[in-house]
């Protein structure tokens, strides 16, 4: 029996938001900067703070039964979190949210994997998962950006969710080569919830859902979920030092509601589940006496009811968010990972991606302009970069007397893609070089690192909302770190 127990504390500030020239053209008139660089310019630092217990106990007992282990894995969790953030990311108070989330959850897990007729290996288990979370949501927006309104908004949700999943799969040999897989797992979920809208509060000041009668519920409903996924796949060892593989699994993403619910136009939800049918072949190879890896993958996805928060710009509570199953879609590609040893220190590392993506059949006006039409069918798929792909070198040097010194240095690119559904909200495309040079010793317990991570500094977001005329245009779009040198010490023991 193993038992974990951690505690953990994170906070900082919000998050350093630009505003630049939006998809539409509009440009902030109070501040605008480039998408090329770092300039940014609030008016509220912000704050995330975060606090989380939890205990996980695991159990492995073995069992003679197919020489077989029983395992059981029980977990608990609570989460707190607190955020303020400057949404309108200029210097002038225009647009200002935070959010508050409370959760705690329980979970267990039952298995037993065990091998049978010395060719039939067999896990089959259960799992439970429950869990009670809260999110609210508040919004300040002051009279002079909403003349004549209430400067509160605020809601959010409260649910209750229960999960039960029954799972198994039998891996066959059918000989020393050959291997297939049948695997399965039925899954059934309950949530209850109540909803407040983010509207104008009734007071002047926020509501809080974990208060009773803090908030409106504006919307109470309860829903359940049933499926079944299935998996079958074949394993071919062609030789020693080459494996083919290839497998269509299904997988679902839970229906659910939305939280932060804006718009009276749209219900909170339930929206349904979405259904991925993937499909994959590719191979692991160790050519070169093993001196090379190479690692291949065709992949192509089948989307039934993709699931999108819809992110659109609105004048009374500047950002409407709404979730919906909003269309099905393909997505196909294929990934090639290779790492080389040119010497017995020096190892040559790479990676190509190359993704293809379209809408089969749209479900939801995604576009925005009211009609669900060939517009709708012709936009990109969000965070979908057609082109990935990286090269590096690691190289390591025992040190007589000293320890053993890691030297490491990688370069990687990410096309540009869209990021949100209307295709106005834009990634940069990405060109980043990280490198790293560390010394272990004092008995193999001490590391001494120093790293540096994007030193071209290139500039790249975590997202680009669009704002509404309302707050002055432009986006909202949080700058992730550019340059960052650093020296890290490590130490173990024993």
């Amino acid at each position: 029996m193993i038992l974990r127990y951690e505690h953990g504390e994170s906070e900082g500030d919000g998050p350093a938001a630009q505003n630049h020239t939006n998809g539409t053209g509009l440009t902030n008139p109070f501040f605008s900067a480039s998408r090329d660089s770092f300039d940014f310019s609030i008016d509220e630092v912000g704050f995330y703070d975060n606090t989380w217990d939890q205990v996980i106990v695991e159990l492995n007992v073995d069992v003679p039964f197919g020489d077989g282990v029983i395992t059981n894995i029980v977990g608990w969790r609570q989460y707190e979190s607190e955020t303020l953030s400057d949404i309108d990311a200029t210097s002038l108070f225009l647009f200002h949210g935070g959010s508050k989330t409370e959760q705690d959850q329980l979970s267990n897990e039952l298995r037993y994997n065990g091998r049978f007729f010395d060719r039939v290996d067999i896990t089959a288990g259960a799992y439970y998962f429950t869990q009670d979370i809260a999110f609210t949501e508040n919004r300040t927006i002051p009279p002079q950006a909403l003349v004549g309104a209430s400067p509160f908004f605020s809601g959010g949700g409260v649910q209750d969710q229960k999960t039960i999943g029954f799972f198994g799969q039998a891996d066959i040999d059918f000989s020393e080569k050959l291997t297939l897989n049948l695997g399965g797992r039925w899954t059934y979920e309950k949530k209850d919830v109540v909803v407040s809208n983010i509207l104008f509060t009734r007071t002047s000041s926020f509501c809080d859902v974990t208060v009773a009668g803090s908030c409106s519920e504006d919307f109470v409903d309860s829903n359940t979920w049933k499926n079944f996924t299935p998996k079958v796949g074949l394993q071919y060892a062609a030789r020693d030092d080459l494996n083919l593989y290839v497998h269509w699994t299904q997988g679902i993403r839970s229906g659910g509601y939305n939280f932060r619910n804006t718009s009276l136009a749209f219900a909170p939800g339930p929206f349904d589940e979405e259904t991925v049918n993937a499909f994959e072949f590719g191979f692991k190879a160790q050519p070169a006496d093993g001196k090379a890896i190479v690692n291949f993958a065709l992949y192509y996805n089948d989307i039934k009811d993709m699931q999108r928060e819809v992110n659109l710009s609105d004048p009374i509570v500047g950002v409407v968010q709404t979730i919906r199953n909003t269309a099905d879609a393909t997505i196909w590609g294929f990934e090639l990972e290779t790492k080389f040893a040119l010497t017995d220190n020096l190892l040559l590392q790479g990676t190509v991606g190359h993704t293809n993506g379209q809408y089969d059949e749209i479900l939801f006006d995604i576009s925005s302009d009211g009609l669900i039409d060939d517009i709708d069918l012709g936009l990109s798929i969000p965070r979908l970069a057609p082109w990935t792909y990286s090269a590096g070198l690691v190289y390591s040097k025992e040190l007589a007397n000293i320890g053993t010194m890691n030297m490491r240095f990688n370069y990687s690119h990410r096309d540009q893609s869209s990021v949100t559904d209307t295709n106005l909200g834009v990634l940069n495309a990405f060109d980043s070089v990280d490198a790293s040079i560390a010394l272990t010793t004092i008995g193999e317990r001490t590391t001494i690192s120093l790293y540096g991570k994007n030193l071209l500094n290139e500039v790249q977001f975590g997202g680009d909302t669009q704002l509404p005329t309302a707050f002055g245009g432009g986006t909202f779009s949080p700058l992730n770190k550019g340059r960052v040198i650093g020296v890290e010490i490590q130490f173990t023991l024993n």
